[in-house]
């Protein structure tokens, strides 16, 4: 409900454009705050939030309009400026991002869709004929997101 307070919901039209929100029993009120920061916070990102979920750890995965998840640690981030650097760094290539985690101390690591990753293999494939496995992950400094020491710059 939108004061935090579980309830099962009857089939009906609409329930579809709800966010799905889910935790441990008894931190209901806790997801739903969460929920209405990530909204804000997430904003640079122009996708909606359409799922939340804490685990017993504390850790967080949101969910995003356009299926992109996002995985967070159980300590406070600043993700409005998380989010503009990751704007930022991977511009038009958001589309094909499956999920981004966002736990390290110094940056974050992309899990690029299926496709992307065909498509990186074989652009590679002179290189990687040794038969080893790539990894569809990338991972990001905030150097490279544009967060040097210049005080003007967003950090995270």
């Amino acid at each position: 409900s939108v004061d935090g307070e579980l309830f099962h919901p009857k089939r009906g039209r609409g329930l579809d454009l709800l966010p799905q929100l889910s935790g441990p029993i008894g931190q209901q009120g806790l997801v739903l705050n969460r929920y209405r920061e990530l909204v804000t916070e997430l904003a640079p990102l122009e996708r909606r939030v359409v799922r939340v979920a804490v685990d017993k750890r504390g850790n967080w995965n949101v969910g995003l309009e356009g299926g992109l998840a996002l995985v967070l640690g159980a300590e406070a981030q600043q993700l409005n400026v998380i989010s503009r650097a990751l704007r930022r760094a991977l511009s038009q290539r958001l589309a094909h991002v499956e999920k981004i985690d966002l736990r390290y101390a110094n940056g974050f690591a992309v899990r690029w869709k299926a496709s992307t990753q065909e498509l990186a293999m074989r652009a590679t494939a002179g290189i990687a004929d040794s038969g080893a496995k790539l990894w569809p992950t990338v991972h990001f400094s905030s150097e490279m997101c544009g967060a040097r020491n210049d005080p003007s710059r967003d950090r995270f």
